[in-house]
């Protein structure tokens, strides 16, 4: 979770980016926050992001104004659909799966990545709708629709899963089980994709 904060990607705390290029992808898995006001007022944390040594990837949290994320451009990028906020800054929309070149060993390839995004904001009688908490947060119908059809279109097969949550599973173990069923939706379709897709690693 980055939520806004650019010292996350200051060389002191981030030294590999020395290494690194427009080519390499960092990756948030949720509560990036950079898109946050919807106005002028984030083009300058967005500007400092667009000067990093490398290319930002993100998928979406539950602490994301979803209102002002929605109003960028889609784009088709590398087998599904980004907002791209800057040119190497780009958001993983839901149920989505990309096809990532990677360099081992000298030579190309590229891995499968499935992103879903979002989560039950646990905090959200603290905050107050449309300035600190969204509805959008949770997956829609339509989203979860889309997911199981990309990936069924890839074989049910992909090398990574990227989301902000969990599975049920280790959500239990996190909060040692004290977790009401009704904000675990997600959690739960992370869960059933667990036991139906082949997949290498999960990152959330």
């Amino acid at each position: 979770d980055t939520h806004g904060n650019f010292r996350r990607f200051q060389p002191e705390y981030f030294p590999e980016q020395a290494e690194m290029t427009k080519d390499d992808y960092m990756i948030v898995c949720g509560d990036f926050g950079f898109v946050w006001n919807g106005d002028k007022s984030d083009d300058a944390q967005l500007g400092k992001l667009e000067t990093l040594p490398f290319t930002i990837l993100f998928v979406d949290g539950n602490h994301e104004n979803f209102d002002a994320l929605n109003e960028y451009p889609i784009e088709q990028w590398r087998g599904g659909t980004v907002h791209r906020i800057r040119p190497h800054v780009l958001h993983l929309m839901r149920g989505q799966v990309y096809d990532i070149p990677v360099c081992t060993s000298g030579a190309e390839k590229s891995i499968s990545v499935f992103t879903m995004g979002g989560a039950f904001s646990v905090d959200r009688r603290y905050r107050r709708e449309g300035e600190s908490w969204w509805p959008r947060e949770m997956p829609s119908q339509e989203e979860y629709t889309e997911a199981l059809a990309n990936l069924k279109r890839h074989h049910n097969r992909v090398d990574y899963l990227l989301t902000h949550t969990g599975r049920e599973r280790s959500l239990d173990i996190f909060f040692l089980g004290r977790r009401n069923p009704n904000e675990m939706e997600l959690n739960h379709f992370l869960e059933q994709l667990h036991e139906s897709i082949s997949f290498t690693h999960h990152y959330f």
